[in-house]
């Protein structure tokens, strides 16, 4: 029976974990990501919850999650690639929606903001 009053709290390595457990080549978890929202739109067309794919989107917004993030921090792109070891224009290139960071970078991208 499951208990809803339970809070689920998930470590802050479990990304890492998972992608490099089960994955050869981390970006690989994207594509993973992508697959399971195709196939939960699947579901809903044969449920009837939706009635085309025009009524349909994917949408990955870590570069705008960044973005908003970097600012409140009051931090230059500068600054946050110094930090990540990267450089300004990985960060740019994320932020702009032109690239998306290694999924392996997610969890010190998360854990700096955090």
């Amino acid at each position: 029976m499951e208990n809803s009053s339970i809070p689920t709290t998930i470590g802050k390595n479990v990304l890492d974990n998972l992608t490099t457990g089960l994955y050869k080549h981390s970006k690989v978890i994207y594509r993973e990501y992508i697959q399971n929202s195709c196939d939960q739109i699947d579901v809903a067309l044969k449920k009837g919850l939706i009635h085309n794919l025009d009524e349909c989107e994917i949408n990955i917004q870590i570069g705008e999650q960044v973005r908003l993030a970097r600012e409140q921090a009051k931090l230059t792109q500068e600054q946050l690639a110094e930090t990540l070891n990267v450089s300004r224009q990985s960060v740019s290139k994320w932020e702009s929606g032109r690239s998306i960071p290694d999924v392996l970078l997610l969890p010190r991208i998360a854990a700096f903001f955090d």
